[in-house]
């Protein structure tokens, strides 16, 4: 994951997720990894405490197997958490 502070007047977050081709070679598996990593995101977001300020989020997925959704959650939750420590 990397990330960038936006300090603009709009205070709007954005993320994108990456998936590598050469790691999950079918499309309609990386489509599923993509859709579940937006999902946890989405439904955990609010663990994040920005104050007047967005910030811009880059998910990859390296690895080959792929993950159950509680399993991807739990990981993005303690991401979140790290994340917010550190801003």
């Amino acid at each position: 994951m990397y990330w960038f502070v936006n300090f603009s007047e709009e205070n709007h977050s954005e993320i994108l997720i990456s998936v590598p081709k050469k790691t999950i070679p079918f499309s309609t598996k990386r489509n599923k990894i993509k859709r579940l990593i937006r999902e946890s995101y989405r439904t955990n977001k609010n663990i994040l405490q920005l104050n007047n300020q967005g910030i811009n989020i880059s998910f990859m997925f390296l690895s080959s197997e792929i993950p159950e959704y509680n399993s991807l959650e739990e990981k993005i939750k303690v991401i979140l958490h790290r994340l917010n420590d550190k801003l």
